[in-house]
Formats: structure tokens, sequence, C-alpha cells
């Protein structure tokens, strides 16, 4: 929904009713043509757009349905990504970070040492941490911000007790 400001009129989901004010990425596949290229993710790519196990995909999809070449966007952009994660690469959030900032975009990304994909799932994890926090400080800027700090004094042990 995010991305879909950018598309033209009358394509399919252009002139969407909401625009988030903030998307978090967690370990996104942000760039649709790469990840099928590379095979990202096996059969997801191509399944989502469409086509049969196997199948091909049509190239003229790409520029309506992946983050990366759906840039600029109006939502703050947030991607965090572990740096141990053996699904998607963090190559992928780190070029999607420098287009992101290139065509004028607020986007931060958050780089999570030590963890893996699936690092987001589980309750006492820097990538789990991470993400309430960011969510926190959207709903109560201020809130979030002194506890933010107030963990950082901490040695970053945890951001929020989920």
């Amino acid at each position: 929904t995010a991305m879909r400001s950018s598309l033209p009129p009358g394509a399919v989901g252009a002139n969407p009713a909401i625009i988030p004010n903030m998307v978090i990425s967690q370990s996104g596949v942000l760039d649709l043509r790469q990840a099928y290229e590379r095979f990202i993710g096996g059969y997801a790519v191509p399944s989502l757009l469409g086509s049969s196990q196997g199948g091909r995909v049509d190239p003229a999809k790409f520029p309506s349905t992946s983050p990366y070449e759906m840039l600029p966007t109006k939502s703050k952009l947030v991607l965090l990504h572990p740096e141990e994660d053996k699904a998607v690469p963090l190559e992928m959030s780190e070029r999607f970070h420098r287009r992101a900032e290139e065509t004028g975009c607020d986007c931060t990304l958050e780089k999570i040492p030590g963890e893996g994909h699936f690092h987001f799932l589980d309750d006492d994890t820097r990538s789990r941490h991470l993400t309430m926090a960011y969510l926190q400080q959207f709903l109560e800027p201020d809130a979030s911000e002194k506890h933010r700090k107030k963990e950082e004094d901490k040695g970053m042990k945890a951001f929020i007790a989920a």
C-alpha cells in the first residue's frame, strides 16, 4: 500500500485511499525482480505474480509490483535486517536503502548483528525488540524516545519488554 501512490493512474491499486505513515520491513524481499532472478524464496515471486510453479514472470509486472522499482514513497520506511539472514540477503535491504535515499525517501536501515531471518518471531531477540521500539515510537513518540534512551544507557540489552 505504501508504494501504490507511485502507480500511474488507471493501474490496479493506483490512488490508494490510505497511505501508511510508516512501514517496517522485517528482512523484506524489497526487489522482486532481483529475488526472481536469483531465485530468492524459491517460487514465491512467480506465485505472488500469478505464475504457476516453474512458470515465467512477465518482466512488465515488476515496475508495478516491486517496492524497489516503485520508489519513491511518502511513507517513512524502516528496514530491519539481521546480518546473519540466510533466506533474504542483507544486500537487498542495503541496496533498497541506497535507492530510497537517492529518491528522497525518509528511510532508516537497522542492521541487526548475530541474528537470522526468523529471529523476529522470538520474543527475546534484538530483532523483535527493535520492531516493537519502532512501533512504540510511532504510536507514542515521546514515551518511546525516553524508553529507547534509557535502554541505550543500559547497554542496549533490550529495547522493550515484549
